[in-house]
Formats: structure tokens, C-alpha cells, sequence
């Protein structure tokens, strides 16, 4: 059998993880629905491609699709709470 064209070979990243309801509620509790929305979002693009955030906010939303002023201050705000910029490579990594 021949190989898909289109198959995609990358093995970076992480595929799966456990979802603790319990520690996620407690993480996120003080957050609104929207805030919990692009708080997931963000972890899953930081552990589906095994690397930091980029610092660049502006491409940050747009890959977010956080395109209302709500929307980007909830990023501006999480990314406050819950990342580090890492001055050394310039990217956001996960405090937890």
C-alpha cells in the first residue's frame, strides 16, 4: 500500500493527556466561560506542538481566533496569569 499524499509524519508534540475535571475547575473557577474557552485553547496549542507560545500577542489571537476586544484582553489577561515570557527565547511557557 502506498503512503497518503497529504499523511502527516509529525511526531512532535504531545497526542494525548489526562483532563483532570476536578484541577481543572479549581484552575479556573475565578475565570469566565470565554477566559476557560481561550485558557483551553492556549493549552491545547501549547501541547499539541511541544513548544512555547509566541510573545507576538497580535499572532497569538489571530491563531486563537480572538478577534473581539473581550476575546484579546481575556488573552492578554491568562497569558498574565497562567504563562511566563521566557526572556531568554522570547515565548510563553506554562507556569503549571
Amino acid at each position: 500500500m502506498s503512503k497518503q499524499k497529504n499523511e502527516i509524519n509529525d511526531t512532535s508534540g504531545m497526542h494525548y493527556v489526562n483532563h483532570n475535571f476536578g484541577e481543572w475547575e479549581i484552575d479556573t473557577c475565578h475565570m469566565s466561560p470565554i477566559q476557560k474557552v481561550i485558557y483551553l485553547q492556549m493549552r491545547t496549542e501549547y501541547l499539541k506542538k511541544g513548544k512555547s507560545l509566541t510573545s507576538d500577542v497580535e499572532l497569538l489571537a489571530h491563531r486563537l481566533a480572538c478577534h473581539s476586544d473581550e476575546e484579546k484582553q481575556a488573552l492578554g489577561l491568562i497569558l498574565r496569569d497562567k504563562f511566563e515570557l521566557d526572556k531568554r527565547t522570547k515565548c510563553y511557557k506554562h507556569r503549571g
